[in-house]
């Protein structure tokens, strides 16, 4: 099959010839009809990312895959050559506290492994999987949108439902209107919510209105009024270093949840602000295989829609990440599609 290779740390991934992966035991492999391209990709292509110490190169990075099932292993009772399915991507020892919460994205073993993150990813024409990543999915979208679901909307839902348990009525700012942010705030207007947006690149907000939308602000958080006041602030971006300007936006007993991450940036805020107004601070990581299962039955009942910024043969994946790390303008998720593959 044909791949993206991450041969080293740092540089270009190669287009290359690869082995067709084989399903083993309990495990099936797809047909990748499409990968989404995420900011943590750039981490681990960059060499940057923590899981990059389990990383065995050369490596096919990749983890918002949806695709169509091409082989079954031994064991594999629920799929069969031909189904359609989304991927989630975190494999956890299933022992753990997570893992039997049906949380296996915080596994806490190390022998938790994680589709384009420590394992081979979708930046590739097939990929093998667990039986019990897969989520069932019908016909009714094309590939590119299907992949968004993976880790776009299924992260969003998490952040929104799990993280934030969010309520109707609540007013709600989200910071950051990229692949995720973007879903997010369509989810939590669906909700109910009163949903503002802060973005500073204004191409990006052009498409909000079309999402329905509206309470737009373009430029950054620090510069909005200063009389607004929110039950809940999502940071997607991950960029925010002095957290107190923020902080200072919130209700009483309110909350800050941070969906984005840095790797390298350490980020500060004065405690005395958190404690006098009760201020809840939450990370979120990822999603579970409900959460992506609750996000694709919002998707398919059309309270949200997957917005694809721009699709891209597999091959162009190095100008793609390239787009992304010098702030690719368009709102939305850009995608990789291989050569051959069904959308």
């Amino acid at each position: 099959m044909k791949a993206m290779l991450l041969e080293n740390f740092g540089h270009p991934l190669k287009y290359r010839d690869v082995p067709d992966p084989a399903p083993g035991y309990g495990e099936v492999v797809l047909d990748v009809e499409a990968c989404g391209v995420c900011h943590s990709d750039l981490k681990i292509v960059s060499g940057r990312h923590p899981n990059c110490s389990k990383i065995q190169l050369p490596f096919i990075p990749g983890h918002e895959i949806a695709g169509r099932v091409c082989s079954v292993g031994e064991g594999v009772t629920e799929w069969k050559k031909g189904d359609r399915a989304l991927v989630s991507i975190y494999m956890g020892c299933l022992q753990c506290e997570s893992c039997r919460a049906g949380a296996e994205q915080l596994c806490e073993s190390e022998e938790q492994r994680i589709i384009g993150f420590s394992v081979n990813g979708g930046y590739a024409q097939n990929v093998k999987v667990r039986e019990r990543n897969l989520v069932r999915l019908s016909e009714k979208l094309p590939g590119p949108e299907a992949a968004v679901i993976t880790d776009a909307i299924g992260t969003s839902w998490r952040a929104a439902f799990d993280a934030a348990q969010v309520t109707g009525g609540q007013k709600a700012l989200v910071i950051g209107l990229g692949g995720i942010g973007v879903h997010l705030a369509q989810i939590l207007n669906a909700s109910g919510l009163d949903v503002e947006i802060c973005e500073a690149c204004g191409e990006k907000l052009s498409a909000a209105g079309e999402l329905g939308l509206d309470k737009v602000f373009c430029g950054y958080a620090s510069d909005m009024p200063k009389d607004k006041k929110y039950d809940v602030i999502f940071d997607v971006t991950g960029k925010i270093m002095d957290y107190d300007d923020l902080l200072s936006r919130i209700k009483r007993r309110g909350k800050l949840v941070m969906v984005g991450y840095s790797v390298d940036r350490k980020s500060s805020f004065l405690t005395s602000i958190t404690h006098v107004n009760e201020i809840s601070l939450i990370g979120t990581r990822g999603y579970s295989v409900k959460n992506l299962k609750d996000a694709l039955d919002m998707v398919e009942r059309g309270k949200i829609r997957p917005v694809v910024g721009a699709v891209h043969p597999l091959e162009d994946a190095n100008e793609v990440l390239r787009q992304l790390k010098e702030g690719y303008s368009l709102c939305g998720r850009l995608v990789l599609v291989p050569k051959g593959a069904a959308i």
